[in-house]
């Protein structure tokens, strides 16, 4: 979740047991709520930004950014989703992709997702953490200069 997102949620009386996220009548949010309050909306204010159809921006309750500024912003990114099959796991999966490949370390990455282990995460997304590898290979590289000195001090 996104910190500013984080920073407007009044966290700090609210009970440890307590949903966070929850339907209209305090249940928890289950996969049929979810698809059809949230998912299928989504799609369809993407649709609407790709055919320039603003009403699904005004009959729902909308209360982000104007469509307008959103197509200012994204209109290249809409214009390649709005083919794909886009589900809720091809965003998890990005989001872990993303996060791995802007150098996120692999443990914060995989409680993130809720993996049960790093092993899980290393597994199926190894290939998307170069950066980790990069780091450690400028790490000795900066090592060996100084290995060679010794070295040599020794040697003479």
């Amino acid at each position: 979740m996104p910190l500013e997102t984080l920073e407007r949620l009044d966290l700090k009386w609210r009970p440890r047991d307590e949903l966070l996220f929850h339907t209209e009548l305090n249940t928890s949010i289950r996969v049929s709520y979810f698809h059809e309050k949230a998912w299928l909306p989504a799609l369809k204010r993407l649709r609407g930004l790709y055919d320039l159809d603003f009403t699904p921006f005004t009959r729902s309750r909308w209360t982000g950014p104007d469509p307008e500024e959103l197509l200012d912003r994204f209109d290249d990114a809409v214009g390649r989703l709005v083919e794909k099959r886009l589900t809720p796991y091809v965003l998890r999966h990005n989001g872990i992709s993303w996060k791995l490949q802007e150098g996120v370390p692999l443990f914060v990455v995989s409680r993130d997702a809720g993996n049960e282990s790093t092993s899980t995460t290393d597994r199926i997304y190894r290939h998307h953490d170069r950066k980790a590898s990069e780091s450690a290979a400028r790490v000795i590289a900066g090592r060996l200069p100084r290995l060679r000195q010794s070295a040599e001090r020794t040697a003479a």
